[in-house]
C-alpha cells in the first residue's frame, strides 16, 4: 500500500485546483493518481481542510478478518481445538486433503491465527539443574576430545586428542597421531 500523501501536498492540489486548474493538469504537474486527487477534491468540498487529513484508521487489513474462505478458517480452528497436540503443519495438510479446490493459507499463517485464538498450550517450564561437571575438585572428572583428519601444512592428515581436567580447565595431556619419527 502506498504511503500517505503529506499535508503540504494535499494543500497544494486543493490551491491548484481554486486557482482554476483542472485535475487532470494537477496530476501531470504534482505526478499523482487520478483517483487520488478527484478524491482528495471531493472530501475537500464535503468536508473543508478537515477533509483533507489522513485516515489512518482504515489503513491495513481488517483485524480478525482472514484473507481466505471462512470455511477454512473456522476447519483449521476445529481441527486444533479438537487435537491440541497436532502442528499447523499437520492441520494444513488435513485441511488441504478436505478442501481440495479450496486455497489454504501457509503454516506460519495458521500458526498466528492459533496464537490469536489462545489455541497453544503454555509450554512447561521444567527447573534449570546444574550440570553434572567436577565443581567440587580437580581431576573428579576430566574431558577427553579428539579432532580427526586434520590437514596439515605439509599435506599430511593427522588427529588431536586432548585431555583437560573440567574443574580447573588445565590441558593435561595433548597427543598428535600419526606420532612424529622424533618424539
Amino acid at each position: 500500500m502506498p504511503c500517505a500523501l503529506p499535508m503540504d501536498v494535499r494543500l497544494c492540489i486543493i490551491e491548484l485546483k481554486n486557482k482554476g486548474n483542472s485535475l487532470q493538469s494537477i496530476i501531470t504537474e504534482l505526478h499523482l493518481c487520478y483517483a487520488t486527487v478527484q478524491r482528495l477534491w471531493k472530501r475537500y468540498k464535503a468536508a473543508g481542510t478537515s477533509g483533507l487529513t489522513p485516515h489512518y484508521n482504515r489503513c491495513g487489513p481488517a483485524a480478525g478478518v482472514p484473507r481466505c474462505a471462512p470455511l477454512i478458517y473456522r476447519s483449521a480452528l476445529w481441527l486444533k481445538r479438537c487435537h491440541p497436540d497436532w502442528g499447523a503443519a499437520l492441520i494444513r495438510v488435513s485441511v488441504q486433503d478436505r478442501y481440495k479446490d479450496k486455497a489454504v493459507p501457509s503454516e506460519r499463517t495458521l500458526q498466528r491465527w492459533f496464537k490469536a485464538r489462545h489455541l497453544y498450550r503454555a509450554k512447561s517450564r521444567f527447573p534449570l539443574l546444574p550440570s553434572p561437571s567436577a565443581a567440587h575438585q580437580v581431576h573428579d572428572s576430566w574431558q577427553i576430545d579428539a579432532k580427526e583428519k586434520l590437514h596439515l601444512g605439509s599435506g599430511q592428515k593427522a588427529s588431536y586428542l586432548s585431555v583437560v581436567d573440567e574443574h580447573s580447565g588445565a590441558l593435561l595431556k595433548a597427543a598428535v597421531f600419526p606420532p612424529v619419527p622424533y618424539q
